[in-house]
């Protein structure tokens, strides 16, 4: 727990209970942008790894817990995880630091995982 406090450990783990039962039921969508895109498309990701690398989170993984800066849903929590990940590049294995953010956007119908952000960890 070196980037948050317990409390927030402990608001995380909860966190990846409820994103873990959506998942199940594969509610969840990454966002389209261009470094998520890159990072997938490098080390050829495809949805069902992107679901283990979301179940393997733990809330030792959190590093940050901020209010959703997305005005149309301002009620959502972001967390941000770090975490080391075997990845295939070009028939290598690396262990390669991955950067998530994610919250779970709240609908009348499902709640839904969004992943905002799923690359490496410092590209901006």
């Amino acid at each position: 727990m070196d980037n948050i406090d317990e409390k927030g450990f402990s608001d995380a783990q909860k966190f990846l209970e409820c994103v873990r039962s959506r998942l199940v039921t594969n509610e969840y969508q990454i966002v389209k942008r261009g470094k998520n895109d890159e990072f997938l498309e490098k080390y050829k990701i495809k949805d069902n790894k992107v679901k283990e690398m979301l179940l393997a989170l733990s809330g030792t993984d959190c590093i940050s817990i901020e209010p959703n800066d997305n005005p149309n849903y301002p009620e959502a929590t972001v967390y941000k995880f770090v975490k080391k990940y075997e990845l295939d590049f070009f028939g290598v294995d690396s262990l390669i630091d991955v950067y998530i953010k994610l919250y779970i956007l709240e609908k009348q119908t499902c709640d839904l995982v969004m992943v905002i952000s799923i690359h490496e960890e410092n590209t901006d």
